[in-house]
């Protein structure tokens, strides 16, 4: 579970203090801060989305921290800031379709467009050309479906909750890409053993298709 801190400062403090009192959870705490860091760079901004800046804003050695988030999240600092980087590199690529590399380069504090392209192809198997093309054309594809929303218990004319509209593309997608999908989608709110799910009908060549889909929501989606 990820941490959600408001006076970052305050809580590395705090934790500090914490550490000299209770060291063997240290280690855990130091990956879970920089986590916490990586995360709230992604919501912000990424001037300061370096290993080395991490390493100083918690107070501990660029290695140190490395070796603590290995050890906590079994995978690579490094890894993960590029990982979270390239979530918004998708976003800006789509948000400014006019944008060139090198300003979404400069967005994401990359030196230039060339080493953001080598980055981005290593990291997603395709270049942010190519990715921008993609996401556009299933973006117009996606708005010319004819969505019908329903809550069970409240009959029809319900919105679709925001949030829920990324989870409500991605299985559109897929059924797409199964051939299971016309140009006219039923989407169904319901509650289930106390959780919110989400779930797809579809018709084609005006038959209803049997597969559907379903995914949790988080109560503050509906």
């Amino acid at each position: 579970m990820k941490m959600k801190i408001k006076n970052m400062d305050e809580e590395i403090k705090r934790k500090r203090e914490y550490w000299k009192w209770f060291p063997f959870a240290k280690k855990g705490g130091i990956a879970m801060l920089a986590d916490a860091l990586i995360d709230q760079c992604e919501r912000e901004d990424f001037k300061n989305l370096t290993a080395d800046w991490l390493a100083r804003k918690i107070g501990v050695s660029e290695s140190y921290l490395s070796r603590c988030y290995k050890d906590h999240y079994k995978t690579s600092l490094h890894r993960d800031i590029v990982r979270h980087k390239m979530v918004v590199a998708k976003e800006l690529l789509v948000k400014y379709p006019r944008a060139s590399m090198n300003r979404v380069a400069e967005m994401l504090d990359y030196s230039d467009g060339n080493y953001f392209i080598k980055v981005f192809k290593k990291a997603c198997k395709m270049t942010p050309h190519q990715y921008r093309k993609k996401t556009i054309e299933e973006d117009k594809a996606f708005e010319s479906v004819k969505i019908t929303v329903r809550w069970l218990r409240q009959g029809t004319g319900i919105k679709i909750p925001r949030s829920a509209m990324r989870i409500l593309k991605i299985l559109y997608l897929k059924m797409r890409n199964e051939g299971l999908l016309d140009h006219e989608i039923d989407v169904y709110l319901f509650e289930e053993k106390c959780i919110h799910y989400l779930e797809i009908c579809t018709c084609k060549n005006s038959k209803k298709i049997s597969c559907s889909y379903k995914v949790p929501l988080e109560y503050e989606d509906i």
